[in-house]
């Protein structure tokens, strides 16, 4: 009992020692594996969360990118163009320093659009000049569209108002119609031009105005060409005809050259035959007269 009690009491406590060395370890290794399955767990439940979220925000930006429709924008720019006038005194009273309102506020090719000015608010001379207003109105760099028209119709905010006088006018946006400039008069020479830059607008792109503004660009590079061409033809001929004109001039020019020459050598053949001529007379002459001068020699 007592040898059993000494081994027992050497040995044991190095095996308590070790036992207890082995399940610290253990327990430690089980509390990094508890962390890494939480961590992996929470990285998980995150990533499920994030999933949706994504998907929410990409649902928001395809609602905030649908493009409205070429039909839809048509409709839009009829029903604005056809705004009573009464309705926009509000907006020209609240707003004393717009000058114009277009409706739709961006013109769309191929349809109405209403152009409203409070005369009152240019800035130029126009806001007092009276009479007629008018509009002075382009596309595209003013190659479309160009057009020249009095703004007929008239509001006013209300009685009393004398900071709001508005004049309108229908206009039909060209198809093709990329941008829109403009510019105001009274019809006798004073103008609100907007400092000398002209007032301008982009125009709204559709399908079919992007498709209309290519074949007119189609047009007008054929119109070039064609142009071009005719221009080269027409150059063409007239050098040919100059150059036939300088050819005959030249061979004119040859051929009396060829008739001074021979004529030159005619006379100058003329002229020697009738110097000699002259000397054959003058010679017989002198033989005539000393023939005479022997005989009355020989007679006396």
């Amino acid at each position: 009992g007592s040898a059993a009690e000494a081994e027992g009491g050497s040995s044991p406590p190095e095996e308590r020692r070790e036992t207890g060395l082995s399940t610290t370890t253990s327990s430690a290794q089980q509390e990094e594996r508890k962390e890494q399955e939480q961590e992996h767990k929470e990285r998980e439940q995150e990533e499920q969360e994030e999933v949706p979220r994504e998907e929410d925000e990409e649902e928001e930006e395809g609602e905030e990118e649908a493009p409205v429709t070429e039909a839809t924008l048509r409709a839009n720019a009829r029903a604005a163009a056809g705004t009573p006038p009464q309705q926009l005194a509000a907006h020209f009273a609240a707003n004393k320093d717009d000058l114009f309102l277009l409706l739709p506020r961006e013109p769309v090719p191929g349809e109405a659009l209403k152009i409203w000015v409070n005369r009152k608010a240019s800035r130029s001379a126009l806001a007092t000049s009276g009479g007629v207003l008018t509009l002075h109105v382009g596309f595209n760099d003013w190659t479309v569209g160009t057009l020249t028209v009095d703004m007929a119709e008239q509001c006013w905010a209300g009685a009393g108002d004398e900071t709001t006088e508005m004049r309108g006018v229908e206009v039909q946006v060209p198809a093709r119609a990329r941008k829109m400039a403009f510019v105001f008069s009274d019809g006798s020479g004073t103008f609100d031009n907007n400092g000398g830059q002209n007032f301008n607008v982009a125009c709204a792109q559709t399908e079919s105005s992007l498709m209309a503004f290519a074949a007119w660009e189609r047009e007008v590079v054929e119109a070039e060409e064609t142009a071009l061409t005719e221009r080269l033809r027409v150059e063409a001929e007239a050098k040919a005809k100059a150059d036939a004109a300088a050819k005959a001039n030249a061979l004119k020019e040859a051929k009396q050259r060829k008739i001074a020459d021979a004529k030159a050598k005619v006379f100058a053949k003329v002229d020697a035959e009738i110097k000699a001529l002259a000397e054959v007379e003058a010679e017989v002459q002198w033989l005539q007269a000393d023939a005479e001068a022997q005989a009355a020699a020989e007679g006396v």
